[in-house]
């Protein structure tokens, strides 16, 4: 068989479409379950949570979350001038859907909100805390790594 411009451009066309239609069926394999599926009202929405963002920041006391000594919880101190806060924190797993944890602040008579981290699988979670004092919103996002 002798190869000629005619057949060699036709070669590299086929090759072209077969390693296209390969990379296109290979994508088909990862999940897009981390996609956020209303990310465009978030967006929209962004304002709001940047002005949140800079409230907490301005506070004379920051939240603190940390971990406890032993790793058995999730120490969420909030700062002690402000009234009764309430909200929601959320335990985002980046690398994995379907475990995340939804919790309402209720802090105890020193304004901490401990929360157990038995059932928490180990690696890294972002806490995202979303609360509201003072007629005031806030929200504070920290990362945290949790080994068991």
């Amino acid at each position: 068989m002798k190869l000629n411009w005619g057949k060699g451009i036709a070669l590299v066309y086929g090759l072209f479409a077969a390693s296209m239609l390969a990379f296109a069926l290979n994508t088909t394999k990862y999940d897009v379950g981390l996609v956020k599926k209303d990310y465009y009202e978030d967006d929209i929405n962004y304002q709001t949570h940047y002005v949140k963002m800079q409230n907490a920041r301005a506070l004379k006391t920051d939240l603190k979350v940390t971990l406890d000594s032993l790793g058995d919880f999730i120490v969420l101190s909030f700062p002690t001038d402000l009234p009764s806060p309430t909200g929601k924190i959320l335990l985002f797993r980046p690398s994995q859907t379907g475990t995340d944890v939804d919790i309402d602040i209720k802090p105890d008579a020193n304004s901490r909100v401990e929360v157990p981290t038995q059932s928490l699988k180990a690696g890294l979670w972002k806490i995202k805390v979303d609360w509201k004092a003072a007629d005031k919103d806030y929200y504070k996002e920290q990362s945290l790594v949790i080994a068991h």
